[in-house]
């Protein structure tokens, strides 16, 4: 994502990709730091400019899930804000990243995405799964279904915002209707509104959460 920056800086067009073998120091929501062992996930950095950003991040993690369906037509789901899980008991194959370096008008921003394709010991507290625990892919092909289904979701989102996508983010949604917290809201996970913010019921009534670490609560 740093080398996407620094393309960006010397004017990048959209679209210009960054593909990672490895991963030693890759960053997370909240401040996690991700490890990639060689030839082993698809990680790449996405440069995208004078694209809209209310919603991106659900787009992409649609996106996401449509491609990793063409491979393995398993329960695929997008856990909000950013990550993509599936199988049954759910886990995380994907996470998404979206970054803009500007203290004005976004003209470009990166979009990072890991997705684990890899068999790997993943430890029992991240939640963690990869396709190839479901079927036998490359990353090669991997990477070309992802740029595929992210270009049909960001055209969608350009052209109809993010209502274009609302009804698949919905359906989509991890724990609906199960018990969750975020932060220290703690409810019955309703649904995504219009602007893509979480509905939560609690006991002091329905809480609109704008960001947060989302988990199951019990």
């Amino acid at each position: 994502m740093d080398d996407a920056h620094a393309a960006i800086a010397k004017d990048a067009p959209h679209g210009h990709l960054i593909v990672a073998d490895a991963q030693s120091a890759g960053r997370g929501a909240r401040g996690r730091t991700w490890v990639g062992r060689p030839g082993a996930h698809l990680m790449f950095s996405l440069v995208l400019r004078q694209v809209p950003t209310d919603g991106l991040t659900l787009a992409a993690g649609v996106a996401i899930a449509r491609a990793i369906e063409q491979f393995a037509p398993e329960d695929v789901r997008n856990k909000w804000p950013n990550d993509v899980w599936m199988g049954q008991p759910p886990r995380k194959v994907a996470g998404i990243l979206v970054e803009a370096r500007s203290s004005g008008p976004i003209d470009a921003l990166v979009l990072g995405v890991g997705l684990n394709i890899g068999r790997e010991d993943w430890p029992a507290e991240l939640q963690a799964t990869s396709l190839s625990n479901y079927v036998d892919v490359t990353r090669d092909a991997c990477l070309e279904a992802v740029l595929r289904t992210l270009e049909e979701a960001i055209d969608a989102l350009a052209r109809g915002g993010l209502p274009a996508l609302l009804p698949e983010v919905r359906k989509r949604l991890l724990w609906r209707g199960e018990r969750v917290r975020c932060e220290e809201t703690v409810g019955t996970l309703l649904d995504v509104n219009d602007e893509g913010s979480l509905e939560v019921e609690t006991d002091d009534g329905v809480q609109t959460l704008r960001a947060g670490h989302l988990r199951q609560y019990q």
